[in-house]
């Protein structure tokens, strides 16, 4: 087999994009560890892991809503804890009247309801169910309201429960990405379409270095077998995560063809068939926003070809190959980046492994789970050692067995990693997507401390606009000293020691308007402030 000279595909295209899956895990899984290390905040994530559990339990508040769908069967109890974790990541020190707040500005989408009766009935029931249902479980359970924001790193409260409690499937899917194999779907697609065109599978390499067309489809195959063992285990954690991101389909071009002159920047104008599209410009603006510049450029083709061709079609354009070229996007992006945990130094210039971490997190999960069950304490080398001799009885005679030194130096690299290289690496990482902001890469694997990003990119944004200046933020410190001088200027009551500065009005009459957009610009000054080195 000359994959080279057929020019046949023979490697994972997207496996910048896989080992970036599994970094992103990786990287929650250690702000886990992070917080197991801590007393305080291991107590308070087991505070929030039993509400959870609680809420899920109560059986009177099941069906309380509709089913739309597939909605789970424990929606209300997942809906009030996801609003127990959004009050959670707003503020350090949170309270139950935060968790009201909340619920009360969640209701105001239902106040332009109309009157009719059955609208009013459904209003009510909402009304029951947060103002009293709800607060009644929260105070049931006497859940404190003890946030995990100083020891999370950015990640939301959600996402940390679901990773603690689930990180058993978690690191199984980073499992079977790691183990993808290749050879076998190469030869799994060539032998597929070999059959489909009626072809000897020893004739597929001869015939692709002639044909350029037999080549592109093959190749296409190839890479459909590649990304679908990409997008399979990834569908478990985009919705342990919640972080499934189809984008929505809400471009509509109007496409007509009309006699009429149509003049050439080349040769004389002429009467003839005119194919003219007509689409608003904000389907433009908002297409560059939101990562959908590929989508909109299908669906106007599209469309395009089906008037020309007069052949109406109402299929899906978010199909398998706008999948396959986004992944392909992302995977170019993931590729790039140079500030991940394979980039960290540990002792005698050794670095990190995805292996070596997957083997400290491992062990690390059976020990926090194991000592809960003993009734005498054990130390880590102990533990090392019972849990090599359970492991090594489970693996079969060809499988490589673990070594306790082995595991116990990978369980201190992560500890020591998640205590202290944790958030100086985000705070790069952070800075890195700034500069290379893609929006589409939310639609194959969104990052999961995304919210915190958006955060950060919103201020960064705000102070350049409030200052009307080109404003050097070159990384996360200089992005906390800008924020310092504009809080030190909004302490200035008169603004008479600022008036020189570069955060001053170039409109002293417009100062009053200049200090509220200055306030605004920095309105996440706490929680940017959690990862300030």
């Amino acid at each position: 087999m000359n994959f080279e000279k057929s020019g046949i595909i023979f490697e994972n295209p997207y496996q910048g994009a896989i080992n970036n899956v599994c970094l992103e895990l990786l990287q929650l899984l250690l702000v886990v560890e992070k917080i197991k290390a801590s007393k305080v905040g291991m107590n308070a994530l087991e505070s929030l892991v039993s509400l959870h559990d609680f809420l899920r339990d109560q059986e009177s508040i099941r069906d309380y809503f509709p089913r739309i769908g597939h909605k789970s069967k424990t929606q209300e109890a997942n809906e009030i804890f996801s609003t127990v974790c959004r009050v959670l990541d707003t503020k350090q020190q949170p309270s139950f009247k935060d968790f009201l707040i909340a619920a009360h500005s969640y209701l105001k989408q239902f106040e332009g309801m109309s009157n009719q009766q059955r609208e009013k009935r459904a209003r009510k029931r909402q009304e029951d169910f947060w103002l009293t249902i709800a607060p009644e479980l929260i105070n049931q359970h006497g859940y404190d309201f003890r946030s995990l924001q100083n020891d999370a790193l950015g990640y939301s409260h959600l996402s940390i429960v679901y990773a603690y409690k689930d990180a058993a499937q978690i690191l199984g899917v980073i499992e079977e990405l790691q183990s993808i194999d290749d050879r076998k779907i190469v030869e799994e697609a060539i032998e597929k379409y070999a059959n489909e065109i009626q072809l000897d599978c020893s004739s597929v390499f001869k015939k692709s270095e002639r044909s350029l067309h037999f080549r592109h489809q093959i190749n296409q195959k190839i890479c459909l077998g590649f990304g679908k063992n990409f997008f399979q285990p990834v569908e478990l954690v985009k919705k342990l995560f919640a972080i499934d991101c189809t984008p929505y389909e809400r471009y509509t071009p109007k496409v007509t063809i009309e006699k009429e002159e149509y003049e050439h920047t080349l040769y004389n104008s002429k009467v003839c068939d005119v194919v003219t599209i007509k689409l608003p410009r904000e389907d433009f603006n908002h297409a560059k926003d939101f990562g959908t510049v590929m989508l909109l450029n299908k669906v106007i083709l599209m469309r395009i070809w089906g008037t020309v061709n007069e052949q109406s079609s109402f299929q899906s354009h978010v199909d398998e190959r706008y999948h396959l070229e986004n992944l392909s996007e992302y995977s170019y992006w993931a590729s790039n980046q140079n500030e991940t945990l394979l980039s960290i130094e540990l002792s005698k210039g050794r670095k990190l492994s995805i292996s070596a971490m997957m083997r400290g997190l491992k062990f690390s999960y059976w020990f926090y789970s194991g000592k809960a069950k003993q009734q005498k304490r054990l130390n880590i080398a102990e533990a090392v050692k019972l849990y090599v001799i359970e492991e090594n009885a489970k693996r079969n005679k060809e499988e490589a067995k673990l070594n306790a030194t082995t595991v116990k130096f990978s369980f201190e690299a992560i500890k020591r990693v998640a205590k202290t290289e944790l958030a100086p690496l985000i705070c790069k990482q952070l800075f890195w997507r700034l500069n290379n902001d893609l929006p589409s890469v939310r639609y194959s694997f969104c990052p999961l401390n995304d919210s915190f990003y958006e955060k950060v990119k919103h201020t960064v944004s705000e102070i350049k606009k409030v200052l009307d200046l080109p404003v050097d933020i070159e990384n996360y410190s200089s992005l906390l000293e800008k924020i310092d001088k504009i809080e030190a200027s909004l302490r200035n009551i008169n603004g008479a020691d600022n008036r020189d500065s570069e955060l001053a009005s170039k409109y002293p009459q417009d100062d009053k308007i200049h200090r509220r957009r200055l306030k605004e610009s920095i309105e996440h000054r706490d929680v940017l402030f959690i990862l300030k080195p």
